[in-house]
């Protein structure tokens, strides 16, 4: 008994609700032996117990406590930061900027790391500091012929788009959209 309840209070608080059910599920793609080290997926359960616990107050609170401790790194503290922020959702930025800003965003810190530090970056390019901390961590470089095939699909769109503005013959003004009208009429001519 007394074995049971050490274990059981090691569990993260957020587990612990799931009684002694399975937190982790092998991946279905390849058979384990049986000496495999556990394997890191959450079960759908267990994520969804994870989120729930991460959404409560408790959690907030103690992550809100957590901050206080002065012994915290920086990199922990954006993290709980960020935590607190999203309140227990998936990361989702707001603006999602191009592949060559990226490009542009990566090299101008390493070319020039004390001209264009993060907060200036995300200044420049009107996103968090958080999305350029994640653009400057990410290992992601498109192939070149995934590039070429973008470049190439980009072509087609603007040509296509080209072509049909120039097959169309432009609307006819109505009397709502005719400036003259309205000035005729008494209205602004704004």
């Amino acid at each position: 008994m007394h074995a049971f309840r050490a274990f059981h209070t090691a569990r993260p608080a957020w587990a612990r609700s799931l009684g002694k059910s399975v937190l982790y599920e092998a991946p279905t793609d390849a058979p384990q032996p049986p000496d495999a080290p556990k394997p890191t997926t959450l079960t759908a359960k267990a994520q969804t117990a994870k989120d729930k616990w991460l959404r409560s107050e408790a959690a907030q609170s103690r992550m809100r406590d957590r901050l206080k401790d002065a012994s915290l790194a920086g990199w922990q503290r954006r993290k709980i930061e960020l935590k607190l922020k999203l309140g227990g959702e998936k990361w989702a930025p707001e603006k999602k900027i191009a592949t060559s800003s990226m490009e542009k965003i990566r090299l101008l810190n390493s070319e020039f790391p004390q001209e264009w530090p993060i907060k200036r970056l995300s200044e420049q390019f009107k996103i968090s500091q958080e999305s350029v901390r994640r653009i400057l961590k990410s290992k992601f470089r498109a192939s070149q012929a995934r590039t070429d095939e973008r470049e190439h699909h980009r072509q087609q769109q603007i040509h296509t788009f080209k072509k049909a503005r120039l097959s169309h013959a432009p609307a006819p003004q109505t009397r709502a959209t005719d400036k003259g009208a309205r000035q005729r009429r008494g209205g602004s001519a704004v």
